[in-house]
């Protein structure tokens, strides 16, 4: 799926003319999610005519549909959930060209749980206590929750949001669902709530069939959200290719993260073309800016200092260990990956050099690596650095 014509950005104006016969075209995948923004605007920008690539995109309808396609090598990279490489890798199978790898991180936050409208009397903004008790008096079994993936960040945000409200694990069932199913099944009432990317919240909230109960910042604020990801067999045969990849995502996630160009409508409508998220623009556009209308009359919040960021000063798009480490963390304490985790498993998922290389050449900042932070939902201090420690941080829950 090419995308086609120009954008005028700042005064200036980029269309693919020239020399495009002779560029590469590597095909990359994307989601349909708003964190998909600076893989697909590196192409309206110019930025990959500029490494002379002429790159194909393939939209998805799941992160598992990406997964099949990039270890059968019709892609030669993706965008998938940042967890997803290290809850392959935490599985300790052995290891093969088909492995995922990290080259960068797309976005932080960027992500909500949504619950049914019929809640909203109930239960408002992250009131967990409601979300217990509301919880607590449904009866016919255990209510249902969508996520895009297992293992995914959403999924994890979601487990995390729901063992801090101390909903007992046997009330609750988890179910893989394509994110653009999700809206049918809660307004089927099939399901109590979804936790998914941008813009599906707001989608809800626009459509008055959900609300957003909590965001992914109010969760882990600067969680990973999305990835590039490749496969150990196209790291080993697209380098340079993939090299080209990164350097004018680079360049995007800079320019989308400048306030005048993030608050242009073109970005929104863009992103909301039938060949890229195929949405209504509105919603796209609300949770790019920083005022999130959170539905079901809840009001409005302002999330200023820690919207959806794309770059963030070189802070978004470096792989980090210790946010890959405590995503192992929490694949473990949820028993998705064997316990005790083996840290070595994020050596596996994460091939910092390329990263590190093209940032060095761009004069991009690298962030420390290994320091330790607080989970923003239950101020729980994380040392990715102590991992005989992580068994017992959530001990009281």
């Amino acid at each position: 799926m090419q995308a086609t014509g120009g954008l005028s950005v700042a005064g200036c104006s980029w269309t693919k003319t020239g020399r495009q016969k002779h560029r590469l075209k590597p095909t990359l995948g994307f989601l349909r999610q708003t964190d998909a923004a600076s893989l697909l605007f590196a192409d309206e920008l110019g930025y990959y005519a500029k490494q002379d690539l002429s790159p194909l995109f393939h939209r998805a309808a799941s992160p598992v549909e990406l997964k099949e396609l990039l270890a059968a090598g019709d892609l030669v990279a993706a965008q998938l959930p940042a967890s997803l490489p290290i809850a392959q890798a935490g599985m300790e199978l052995p290891a093969g060209p088909s492995d995922l790898v990290t080259l960068m991180i797309l976005s932080q936050n960027g992500a909500a749980v949504t619950l049914a409208r019929d809640l909203c009397d109930a239960v408002k903004f992250l009131d967990l206590e409601g979300l217990r008790k509301t919880i607590a008096r449904r009866a016919n079994g255990p209510v249902v929750f969508a996520v895009p993936i297992a293992g995914g960040c959403d999924d994890l945000l979601l487990r995390y949001l729901l063992a801090a409200a101390q909903v007992p694990p046997e009330r609750v069932q988890i179910e893989a669902l394509p994110a653009d199913r999700m809206m049918a099944e809660l307004r089927d009432e099939r399901i109590l709530g979804f936790a998914a990317p941008d813009p599906w919240s707001a989608l809800a909230t626009q459509q008055d069939v959900g609300f957003t109960f909590a965001t992914a910042q109010d969760i882990w604020q600067t969680a990973p959200r999305s990835a590039l990801c490749t496969t150990e067999q196209g790291l080993t045969e697209h380098r340079a290719e993939l090299k080209a990849v990164v350097r004018a995502v680079i360049e995007t996630s800079v320019w989308l993260d400048v306030p005048a160009n993030r608050a242009r409508p073109t970005v929104g409508d863009v992103l909301a073309r039938h060949q890229y998220l195929d949405l209504d623009s509105g919603p796209i556009r609300s949770r790019l800016a920083s005022v999130y209308d959170l539905g079901c009359k809840l009001g409005e919040r302002d999330f200023e200092d820690d919207m959806i960021f794309f770059h963030h000063g070189g802070r978004v798009n470096a792989p980090r260990r210790a946010d890959a480490l405590l995503y192992l963390a929490l694949l473990a304490r949820f028993k998705l990956v064997p316990s005790p985790p083996s840290p070595a498993a994020v050596d596996r998922a994460i091939h910092d050099d390329l990263y590190k290389e093209v940032a060095r050449e761009m004069g991009v900042s690298i962030p420390d690596d290994m320091k330790p932070f607080v989970i923003t939902l239950d101020a729980v201090r994380f040392d990715p650095g102590a991992p005989a420690e992580w068994s017992q941080l959530w001990s009281h829950a």
